[in-house]
Protein backbone atom coordinates (compact mmCIF):
# COMPACT_ATOMS: atom_id res chain seq x y z
CA UNK A 1 0.00 0.00 0.00
CA UNK A 2 0.81 3.30 -0.74
CA UNK A 3 0.04 6.02 2.10
CA UNK A 4 0.28 9.33 2.04
CA UNK A 5 -0.63 11.55 5.88
CA UNK A 6 -1.61 8.18 6.74
CA UNK A 7 -4.71 7.76 4.37
CA UNK A 8 -4.76 5.21 1.38
CA UNK A 9 -3.88 6.11 -1.87
CA UNK A 10 -2.94 2.97 -4.05
CA UNK A 11 -1.06 -0.63 -4.43
CA UNK A 12 2.29 -0.90 -6.05
CA UNK A 13 4.14 -4.73 -5.89
CA UNK A 14 6.45 -6.89 -7.23
CA UNK A 15 4.49 -9.59 -9.07
CA UNK A 16 5.33 -12.69 -11.00
CA UNK A 17 8.96 -12.76 -9.42
CA UNK A 18 10.39 -15.81 -11.23
CA UNK A 19 14.25 -15.01 -9.21
CA UNK A 20 16.00 -17.64 -11.75
CA UNK A 21 15.54 -15.77 -14.20
CA UNK A 22 16.20 -12.24 -12.78
CA UNK A 23 12.56 -10.60 -13.53
CA UNK A 24 9.44 -9.39 -12.28
CA UNK A 25 6.17 -7.51 -13.23
CA UNK A 26 5.56 -4.04 -11.52
CA UNK A 27 2.01 -3.57 -11.06
CA UNK A 28 0.44 -0.52 -9.42
CA UNK A 29 -2.88 1.72 -8.84
CA UNK A 30 -3.37 4.73 -7.58
CA UNK A 31 -6.66 6.41 -6.36
CA UNK A 32 -8.03 9.13 -8.20
CA UNK A 33 -8.07 11.93 -5.94
CA UNK A 34 -4.90 11.47 -5.91
CA UNK A 35 -3.79 11.53 -9.58
CA UNK A 36 -1.24 13.95 -10.62
CA UNK A 37 0.66 14.23 -7.43
CA UNK A 38 4.06 11.89 -8.68
CA UNK A 39 3.15 9.43 -6.09
CA UNK A 40 3.00 6.49 -8.26
CA UNK A 41 6.67 8.50 -9.82
CA UNK A 42 8.14 7.94 -7.08
CA UNK A 43 6.59 5.20 -5.39
CA UNK A 44 8.02 3.60 -8.68
CA UNK A 45 11.48 4.43 -7.80
CA UNK A 46 11.72 3.33 -4.65
CA UNK A 47 10.46 -0.52 -5.83
CA UNK A 48 12.61 -0.52 -8.60
CA UNK A 49 16.06 0.04 -6.23
CA UNK A 50 14.77 -2.23 -3.89
CA UNK A 51 13.87 -4.71 -6.82
CA UNK A 52 17.53 -4.43 -8.44
CA UNK A 53 19.74 -3.63 -5.28
CA UNK A 54 17.84 -5.76 -2.47
CA UNK A 55 16.50 -8.47 -4.47
CA UNK A 56 19.28 -8.76 -7.26
CA UNK A 57 16.92 -8.77 -10.54
CA UNK A 58 18.05 -7.92 -13.75
CA UNK A 59 14.95 -6.94 -15.57
CA UNK A 60 11.57 -5.86 -14.67
CA UNK A 61 8.20 -5.39 -16.81
CA UNK A 62 5.12 -3.47 -16.57
CA UNK A 63 2.21 -2.06 -19.01
CA UNK A 64 -0.76 -0.18 -18.67
CA UNK A 65 -4.06 0.74 -20.54
CA UNK A 66 -3.24 2.84 -23.56
CA UNK A 67 -6.20 5.27 -23.05
CA UNK A 68 -4.04 5.75 -19.46
CA UNK A 69 -1.10 7.89 -20.99
CA UNK A 70 -0.59 9.45 -17.37
CA UNK A 71 -0.15 5.47 -15.94
CA UNK A 72 2.39 5.29 -18.87
CA UNK A 73 4.25 8.24 -17.85
CA UNK A 74 4.99 6.57 -14.55
CA UNK A 75 7.05 3.93 -16.56
CA UNK A 76 8.64 6.10 -18.65
CA UNK A 77 9.77 8.87 -16.20
CA UNK A 78 11.51 5.86 -14.46
CA UNK A 79 13.41 5.09 -17.55
CA UNK A 80 10.96 2.10 -18.76
CA UNK A 81 11.30 1.24 -22.44
CA UNK A 82 8.45 0.72 -24.49
CA UNK A 83 8.60 -2.87 -25.77
CA UNK A 84 5.14 -3.41 -27.59
CA UNK A 85 1.48 -3.64 -27.69
CA UNK A 86 -0.98 -6.17 -27.63
CA UNK A 87 -4.44 -6.58 -26.82
CA UNK A 88 -5.71 -7.21 -22.83
CA UNK A 89 -6.60 -10.74 -22.33
CA UNK A 90 -6.23 -10.97 -18.33
CA UNK A 91 -8.64 -11.76 -15.89
CA UNK A 92 -10.48 -8.66 -15.89
CA UNK A 93 -12.41 -9.03 -19.16
CA UNK A 94 -15.51 -7.86 -18.03
CA UNK A 95 -13.52 -4.89 -17.78
CA UNK A 96 -10.57 -4.55 -19.85
CA UNK A 97 -11.98 -6.85 -22.58
CA UNK A 98 -10.60 -5.79 -26.19
CA UNK A 99 -8.37 -2.74 -24.53
CA UNK A 100 -5.03 -2.08 -26.04
CA UNK A 101 -2.13 -2.74 -23.30
CA UNK A 102 1.51 -1.00 -24.12
CA UNK A 103 4.43 -3.19 -22.76
CA UNK A 104 7.22 -1.67 -21.40
CA UNK A 105 10.85 -3.31 -20.05
CA UNK A 106 13.47 -1.77 -17.71
CA UNK A 107 17.20 -3.53 -17.50
CA UNK A 108 18.99 -2.80 -14.84
CA UNK A 109 22.50 -2.50 -16.18
CA UNK A 110 20.97 -0.55 -19.08
CA UNK A 111 23.80 2.58 -19.90
CA UNK A 112 20.96 4.56 -21.29
CA UNK A 113 19.69 4.60 -17.48
CA UNK A 114 22.00 7.05 -16.70
CA UNK A 115 23.80 5.47 -13.85
CA UNK A 116 23.71 1.47 -13.45
CA UNK A 117 20.78 0.69 -11.04
CA UNK A 118 22.79 -3.06 -9.97
CA UNK A 119 25.96 -3.11 -8.82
Amino acid sequence: AVQSSGEFVGLMGLNDVRQAEGTAELDYWIGFPFWGRGIATSAAALVIGFAFQDLGLRTLFSGGLIRNPASLRVLEKNKFTKIGEHVYTGPWKHRFGGEMLARYRLDASDPTNGEMLNG
